[in-house]
């Protein structure tokens, strides 16, 4: 699929450079920005290297569908360096990641900033009481990992000819290794007031947006485990003439209510 791409405007650019140098960022002259789709909902505005139309170098961010931002960074010769910042859609600070050494420096997975909520287990496990379990994280935060894989599409027919009569949650389910790996993705869809789950189904993980990958692996006592990361999303009819199910604008603007 060709992926259509914009360069910003002359106004435009001159803003985003400002706002670069402020950061403490440079710019070499040569160097193009590029805005282009990430996914479904999200947009990415990347510095690439001069003469070269693949190697990101220099200042990155992401935007939403309602033009939030939700990630700024900083990309040295195609690899993330520095401190990078993740934002839910009301702009705030929901985790701060430190890609030169590999550093988680803060992290909110209480977000009331999003539509998304955020749970784990760890398997086959029984726990000791005083047990010290350590959650796994997504790096980016669990409403940018959302939203970085959800697309309408997604949502089964049957589930959206049926989602006016019931109560309908989706749940995005990755298996995370102790050596922080994706290894499985699942999506189940459930009738919260049923209790009963609709259908179930698994997800390739190949060929994933980049950031998709990144964990931190759950830890018992200092110890890194396999585990599950469920992320737990209401399905929205838009209360508008088209009536559009699981609408990902819709489901955006859900969150800042």
């Amino acid at each position: 699929m060709k992926i259509h791409i914009d360069i910003f405007n002359r106004k435009m650019l001159s803003a985003f450079l400002v706002a670069s140098l402020v950061s403490g960022s440079s710019y070499v002259s040569g160097q193009e920005i590029k805005k282009s789709k990430k996914s479904e909902v999200l947009t990415e505005i990347a510095t690439y290297a001069a003469g070269s139309k693949k190697i990101k170098d220099g200042v990155y961010k992401v935007i939403d569908a309602n033009n939030k931002t939700l990630v700024t960074g900083y990309y040295r010769q195609n690899k993330k360096a520095g401190i990078w910042n993740y934002l839910n859609p009301n702009g705030v600070l929901v985790q701060r990641y430190d890609y030169t050494n590999d550093t988680l420096l803060y992290n909110n997975d209480a977000d009331n900033g999003t539509i998304v909520r955020y749970s784990f287990e760890i398997p086959d496990t029984t726990l000791p009481a005083d047990t010290e379990v350590t959650p796994p994280v997504k790096v980016g935060g669990n409403n940018y990992g959302f939203f970085l894989l959800y697309e309408t599409r997604q949502i089964p027919m049957q589930i959206r000819n049926d989602i006016s009569r019931i109560n309908a949650v989706m749940n995005y389910e990755f298996t995370v290794g102790p050596d922080g790996k994706l290894e499985n993705w699942d999506i189940t869809y459930q009738d919260v007031k049923m209790d009963k789950e609709l259908k179930k189904e698994n997800l390739s993980i190949r060929h994933l947006p980049e950031d998709a990958y990144t964990f931190i692996p759950a830890k018992l006592d200092g110890k890194p485990v396999r585990s599950k990361l469920i992320y737990t999303i209401p399905l929205i009819i838009e209360e508008n003439n088209t009536q559009k199910t699981g609408g990902s604008h819709n489901m955006m603007t859900g969150g800042n209510q």
